[in-house]
Parts: structure tokens; C-alpha cells; sequence
């Protein structure tokens, strides 16, 4: 009876097991047998040899040693590949990063580590810390001293490249232990080589035990910097730095609820698919955080104990293994855990003791990645580290066998957008949704090329790899725009293409080519004669002289400024006679020096599907270019640009609006009916809107057509100190308003970002409290504000399956007891008969 007993016992402990249901991570010996068992370890995936399958790199320390390797993926196992390999130097305790340094294509790698010593509690020997630039040539990674010359050598540090300056190529940031101390430093690109740049890391603090990794957190275009820690006083830290376009700025109203760590780690991705970027941090010692950006700071969301188990000297990543459109969590590291959290899509995540995968190995000084190793449209998992007794050195590789959400997304279809500014030499590209089935619109990612030539990645690199804890979501993250500081593109055609990432790293097809012709239509000048004086009559003839004060004007026949001296020779002062010939535009009545407000563009032919760009360039008028796609070849066009001082007396005012310019779009042998598309760029003065209280969001373009004013699609695309920069879509060209609202203050009905059920709904406050909106829908009802859910998706049903057994046993304990009390009842009764 007592073995029963303890063997229900036991049972009882492993039902919970059962209740997280079937996994979908299997481990497969196939894939991890060729792999070599590492800790203190890195692991990066990425496509060197551009066969459409993930490659592995690791780093680490194996029971010979320590060890760099390469493992190519031939689709259904890893091979170790010594040509990859061969120019590599052994390092372990380091980071590691591929990316497309040189914008040619293809993958290359940053390096760094210890490659001799070195341990969590042991120094790396003298002159041991490495950094290495490795550029890939097609076949192997050769390492090339003109890069990595001006890079520090470190161990015990991160590295994790982006474009700082939005130049289209990858700058580096790098932390670690150096032989001179801890270093923090921001290497710039440029396209040779990269360069320490004190400006762009003069306010960075210098850690090591640390992570980097750079997000644009405050959704302004460019990318922030987050840095964890410890710094030269021994402190751990953690910190935010806002790109100021120029520097790196600490924002104390970002980091300020950030736990401070060392031996860290900490990742970034939309957890809650609301369009902005959210933070996982662990560290020592034993820390795990979530955090969710409001906008303005990150706010705690969960914490270890209560939610999470604290891990350090680890990796901690995003990726969505359950194909349900949100990202999960996976941790890994000191003291022996790895744990994956699935997030129940409300910006929470299970707990601890419900984690689903639980057969995953518990490992510490310990890394992992996620990556779809088999192209199943599921990621798998890859996980090397320090195990348990008997099994000290591990690598595990488990593939993922979900049958659900295996869709792949589609990449944007709309809303393409191209112009550039002559006079600050910047690009600016746009584009529409891509979409998913599983992922919300607003929680996918994109990835952009540009290139010079069809294909190309000259200018951006549509090749993307990874680092130790990020850089797999794309070049572009969640942005959907770009302005890019490139003079040089003046006068060439650019060809770019996004494609479309979800939140399971599946990525769409490349979206149709975008062909943009650089090539600056400078208004026509107004010109300004001024005619002397007529000579006095010889011979027959006189002559006068013809000057352009502006400087523009040409003339062709000398004889317009020659006259017979038939007629009596004028006393001297402008004569009435004709200006001479000038070239097109023809001159204009009246003309007075000074800003155009009256521009034409003059186009001989315009081939079917052919797009012509008219870029303004210091007019008077607000429009800053004009783009036309036609469907049909035609000859002989003629566009006319003109500001209006007011509105035509024969067309009705804009209602309830303020009126920024009128403007009149005509043209000359082309009709609506041939036009693809059209679209114009327009800015206008933020003194204006300021001054006018307009809401800058409801600045519009109208259309006037037939009989009424036509709202077009406008957007922001741009901004400076003076101006707010506009593009809007037009279907033809006649007369057009640019205006705005004014916006009334809202009554206020709730507290914003408040939360309440409404029976089975969760209803949460508008942002600017205004109005009640639906959140969620609740399967287990609502309370508090939130949705009452069971872990895993349990039923009823599954508890049971903890119910039962637990009766059974109480009745066997209760059995067992009362037949053994009676026993000694019985016993003790004989006793005292004898």
C-alpha cells in the first residue's frame, strides 16, 4: 500500500505536465548531430551562401577547446564547412553579427571575443581580446584589415549594427572590455571602412557584461540606442539614447523605469502589435522584465518571480513559434533555466509554472536564436550552452511542427512614394500596409532595398542578418519610411523594393520595382531686360544694347538689336521695338525680377508607363514637385504650375477651413482619362499652423472637379524646423486648396488608456479620452478590465486531470490510514487480553 501511495504521488507531480498539452518544438538529432556542444557561447544565423536556407555561426568553448565554426544548411541538416571556416580565429565569450557591411549582397561578419583565457570569473589574457571584419566573397569570409583598422579589441561585450545616420549603409556599436577598460563606441560607415566617430558616442557610458542593440523607440524616423551593463565604476546600468540625427542623447524620461543590469541581455520587438517597439531584458542577477512602450516611456509589464524566472550570463529573444500572430518570449542562462513564455496577445505572457515547452534543456552561460532552418513557414529553435551534471557541454536543435498559421505575408501593394530635395540632397521613400493573415497590420515589420540598378543593393541593403539577441525583424523594423542623406543620387535612376516580415520571421516576395528618375526640372527663369539707349545712325543703321539683369535670358539674331536708321533715330530711352528672341519659355509681359510663382515643365514625349517628376526649387508657391504616370504615349505636354493669390470668383469656398494657398494645375495635351497616377509634394510654413491653431494631421490637398472640392489623400512625409512636408495622390490637375482644420478641444469621457468590461468585451479609453473602444473579446469573460484566461487555453476538462487524482489519493491515504489505525487497534486489543 505505501508503494501505491507513492507511486500516485508521483503522478500526481507529473500532471501538470500534461496540461501544457503536446509540444510543437521536437528535438531531432538529424540537425543538431553535425553541431559541436558549446558554452560561454554566441549564435548567429544568416544565408552566407545565398541558397535560400539559414546558416549558423558559433562561438564558444568546447571540450577541446576554444571554438569559431560555420555550419552551412544543405535543407535538412547542418554541415560543418572548413572553407567558411578556415579564416576565422577562435573565440569564445564575445558577440558576433552578420550583416551586409559593404552594400554588395551578401552577408559579412563582425567578430569579437576572447581567444585565449577568459571566463565568467577569469580575465582574458593580455593582448587576447579580439575584434574581427570578415567580408564574404562568395565562397568564404576573408578578413580585411581596412575595416576593422580603426575598431576596438574586446571580449565580454555586444555589437549590433544600423544605419545611425540614415546614409543607407550598416554603422556599428560596440561595448565590451578592451586592455584599456570598458568601452562603449560608435563606428560610422563609410563605405570603405568604419570610423570612430567621437560626436555620435560622445555621451554613451562604457560597459561591459553587456548588451546594445538600436530600435527607433520614439517613432521619429531614425534609430534610438538601448545599452545595459556594467560601467567603469562597477555599476550595472541600463540606458536609453534618443538619435538626435547628429548624437546620441540620454532621455531620463525613456530609461527611467528600466532595471539596471549587467551580464544582460535584452531584446526588442511590438508585443502587443500596437505599432511601436517593446523591450525584454534579463540580467544579473536574476532579473527578466517586460516592458511596453506607451510612447513616451516603457512601462513595467511583467517581472521575475511573479511571472518570469530570472536568468543572466544568457539570451533572451522575440519570435512567434505558435504561428498566432505575437511574439513569445525565450530565455536562457544562469542559474540553469530556459524557459519559453507564449503571450496571450494582451501584452502578458504565461508564467513560469504554466510555460508551455518544458521539455526544453535547462542550460546557463548559455545562447539561442530562433530561424524556420527547414523553409515550413515555422521557426525552429537552435540552443547551445552549460547543462546538468553527466551532460555538461550541449547543443540541441528542436524543430518546430506546428500544422497552424503556415501563411506567408504579402508584401505593400499601394501607396509608393518617391521625391527628392535638390537643395539638401535627401531621398525620401514611402510605402503602403503589407499584410499578414495571423499578424495584425500594425505588428508587422519590412525590409527595403535600393539600389542603383534593377536588383541592386548599392545603396540599401535588402540583405539582412542577425545579431546575438536581434537585428531578424529587417532593416526597417516597423517604419515605414525613410529619408535618406544622399546628394550624391542627384541625376541617377534608383530602383527599390520592400518586402513584408511577421511576427514567425516569415518574409513575403519582394513588392513591384520602384523606378525613380533624379533628374531636377529647374523652374524657368524670368528674365529681366533692360535695353540701352540706340546708338546714334551711321552708316544706315543703329544698334542698342539687350542685358538679362537676371542673368537667364539668350538671344539668337543679332539684328534685333540693329535697326535701320530709316526712321527717326529716338532721343534715347527704351524703344518700342521687339525684345529679342529668347529661348522657351517666351518672355512674358511685365516680368519683375525676383521667386516665380508661375512654373512650366515642357515635355517633348512621354512613352506609355513612363513617369515624369517636376521638382520646384525655391518657387513661390507651396508645391515642391509634381508626379504624373501616364498609360498611353503622348507627345507635346505641357504642364503649368500657378499660385493663386485667391480663390477663382467661379468656384465656392472651401467649408469651415483655413486656407494655406490656392493653387492652378493645367496642362496641355493630356487628359485625366491617360494619367496612371498623379501625385503632388507640397509643404507648408509650421509658423502658419501655429499661428492659424491648425491640428498639422488635418492639413489637406482639395481637388476642384465639376461641380465640388475632391478631399485627396494626404500624408505627412517629412518635417524640418521651418516646414511640414506633404504628398497627396490626384486622379487629374485643375485647381487646388491647401488648408486645414481647426480643431475644437474634445470632451473628455473617460481616463485615457482605461480599461472596463462591457459583459463579455474588455473596452478600453482613447488616448485622448473621447471615446470607449473595443479592445478585446472575452471567451472566458471579463473582469477588471481584463479577459479571464486559463494558461495554455485550458478546459475544465483538463483540470480533471488534477481533480481526480487528488480525490483518488485522498481516498487511498484515507483508506490506508483507517485500515492501519484499525490494525492497531485490533492489535492492541489482543494485548491486553493476553
Amino acid at each position: 500500500m505505501r508503494y501505491l501511495l507513492f507511486s500516485l504521488l508521483i503522478l500526481f507531480f507529473l500532471i501538470p505536465i500534461s496540461v501544457n498539452g503536446q509540444p510543437y518544438l521536437n528535438e531531432n538529432s538529424t540537425w543538431q548531430e553535425n553541431l559541436t556542444a558549446i558554452y560561454y557561447s554566441s549564435i548567429i544565423l544568416g544565408d552566407i551562401d545565398d541558397n535560400s536556407y539559414l546558416d549558423i555561426l558559433m562561438i564558444g568553448k568546447s571540450e577541446n577547446g576554444i571554438l569559431t565554426q560555420i555550419y552551412t544548411n544543405n535543407g535538412t541538416s547542418f554541415k560543418e564547412n572548413s572553407t567558411w571556416k578556415d579564416n576565422l580565429t577562435n573565440v569564445h565569450y564575445g558577440s558576433i553579427a552578420f550583416g551586409d557591411i559593404d552594400n554588395d549582397g551578401d552577408l559579412d561578419l563582425v567578430l569579437t571575443g576572447c581567444s585565449s583565457g577568459g571566463g565568467y570569473s577569469e580575465n582574458c589574457d593580455d593582448n587576447k581580446q579580439e575584434t574581427f571584419i570578415y567580408i564574404n566573397n562568395g565562397t568564404s569570409f576573408v578578413e580585411n584589415a581596412t575595416w576593422q583598422q580603426n575598431v576596438e579589441k574586446v571580449w565580454r561585450g555586444s555589437i549590433s549594427f544600423g544605419d545611425i545616420d540614415n546614409d543607407g549603409d550598416l554603422d556599428l556599436v560596440l561595448t565590451g572590455q578592451s586592455m584599456s577598460g570598458r568601452v562603449s563606441k560608435i563606428y560610422v560607415n563609410n563605405g570603405t571602412s568604419f570610423v570612430e566617430n567621437a560626436t555620435w558616442q560622445q555621451n554613451l557610458t562604457a560597459v561591459d557584461s553587456s548588451s546594445v542593440t538600436f530600435g527607433d523607440i520614439d517613432n521619429d524616423g531614425d534609430l534610438d540606442l538601448l545599452l545595459t551593463g556594467r560601467d567603469s565604476s562597477f555599476q550595472k546600468t541600463a540606458k536609453i539614447y534618443l538619435n538626435n540625427r547628429t548624437s546620441f542623447v540620454e532621455n531620463a524620461t525613456w530609461q527611467q523605469n528600466l532595471v539596471k543590469t549587467e551580464d544582460s541581455a535584452i531584446t526588442i520587438g511590438d508585443i502587443d502589435n500596437d505599432g511601436d517597439i517593446d523591450i525584454s531584458l534579463i540580467g544579473c542577477c536574476d532579473m527578466h522584465r517586460t516592458y511596453n512602450n506607451n510612447g513616451s516611456t516603457f512601462q513595467e509589464v511583467q517581472s521575475e518571480i511573479a511571472d518570469f524566472v530570472g536568468v543572466f550570463s544568457g539570451s533572451n529573444l522575440f519570435g512567434d513559434y505558435d504561428n498566432d500572430g505575437y511574439l513569445d518570449i525565450i530565455t536562457t542562462g544562469r542559474e540553469t533555466y530556459t524557459a519559453l513564455y507564449s503571450n496571450y496577445g494582451n501584452c502578458t505572457f504565461t508564467d513560469y509554472w504554466n510555460r508551455p515547452e518544458q521539455q526544453i534543456s535547462p542550460l546557463e552561460y548559455s545562447s539561442l536564436v530562433w530561424g524556420d532552418l527547414d523553409n515550413d513557414l515555422d521557426i525552429d529553435l537552435i540552443l547551445t550552452g552549460w547543462g546538468n551534471p553527466g551532460d555538461w557541454y550541449q547543443r540541441r536543435v528542436y524543430i518546430n511542427n506546428i500544422t497552424s498559421g503556415k501563411t506567408i505575408p504579402s508584401n505593400p501593394s499601394s501607396n509608393f512614394n518617391s521625391s527628392f530635395n535638390f537643395s539638401t540632397g535627401k531621398l525620401s521613400l514611402s510605402w503602403g500596409n503589407g499584410s499578414d493573415v495571423e499578424t495584425p497590420t500594425l505588428g508587422l515589420y519590412y525590409n527595403l532595398r535600393v539600389g542603383t540598378c534593377s536588383g541592386c543593393h548599392d545603396v540599401i541593403s535588402g540583405v539582412f542578418g542577425g545579431g546575438d539577441d536581434n537585428g531578424y525583424f529587417g532593416n526597417m523594423m516597423q517604419r515605414k519610411s525613410i529619408v535618406l542623406n544622399r546628394p550624391d543620387l542627384e541625376n541617377k535612376t534608383i530602383y527599390w523594393s520592400v518586402q513584408t516580415i511577421d511576427t514567425g520571421l516569415a518574409k513575403s516576395n519582394w513588392s513591384e520595382e520602384q523606378v525613380y528618375e533624379i533628374v531636377q526640372l529647374s523652374p524657368p527663369c524670368i528674365e529681366n531686360w533692360i535695353y540701352g539707349e540706340w546708338s546714334e545712325c551711321i552708316g544706315g543703321q543703329q544698334s542698342r544694347s539687350a542685358t538679362d539683369f537676371n542673368s537667364c535670358g539668350t538671344y539668337e539674331n543679332r539684328s534685333d538689336i540693329v535697326r535701320s536708321c530709316s526712321e527717326p533715330t529716338p532721343s534715347g530711352g527704351p524703344s518700342s521695338s521687339p525684345p529679342p528672341v529668347i529661348s522657351s519659355p517666351p518672355e512674358e509681359e511685365e516680368n519683375e525680377p525676383g521667386i516665380p510663382e508661375d512654373v512650366t515643365g515642357y515635355f517633348e514625349k512621354i512613352g506609355a508607363g513612363e513617369r515624369i517628376d517636376i521638382i520646384l526649387n525655391e518657387t513661390g508657391n507651396a508645391v515642391s514637385g509634381v508626379n504624373i504616370k501616364v498609360k498611353n504615349e503622348i507627345t507635346g505636354v505641357i504642364i503649368n504650375i500657378t499660385r493663386l493669390d485667391s480663390k477663382p470668383d467661379s468656384i465656392p469656398p472651401v467649408p469651415e477651413a483655413e486656407i494655406y494657398q490656392y493653387l492652378n494645375i493645367t496642362n496641355t495635351n493630356l487628359s485625366d482619362d491617360n494619367i496612371e497616377n498623379g501625385s503632388i509634394d507640397f509643404r507648408v510654413e509650421k509658423e502658419w499652423i501655429e499661428n492659424n491653431s491648425i491640428n498639422k494631421t488635418t492639413v489637406q490637398l482639395l481637388r476642384y472637379h465639376v461641380d465640388g472640392w475632391q478631399e485627396l489623400d494626404t500624408i505627412i512625409v517629412n518635417e524640418d524646423s521651418d516646414f511640414i512636408y506633404y504628398h497627396a495622390e490626384t486622379p487629374g490637375f485643375s485647381v487646388f486648396a491647401i488648408y486645414g482644420k481647426i480643431l475644437e478641444e474634445p470632451e473628455m469621457i473617460c481616463i485615457p488608456t482605461n480599461s472596463v468590461c462591457d459583459d463579455t468585451k474588455v473596452m478600453e479609453c482613447s488616448t485622448d479620452g473621447t471615446e470607449w473602444k473595443l479592445k478585446e473579446e472575452c471567451e472566458n469573460g471579463c473582469e477588471n478590465g481584463t479577459c479571464k484566461e486559463k494558461p495554455n487555453g485550458n478546459t475544465g476538462l483538463d483540470y480533471l486531470w488534477v481533480i481526480v487524482p487528488i480525490i483518488i489519493i485522498i481516498a487511498i491515504a484515507g483508506l490506508y490510514f483507517y485500515k492501519t489505525k484499525k490494525s492497531r487497534v485490533s492489535g492492541s486489543s489482543d494485548s491486553s487480553l493476553s
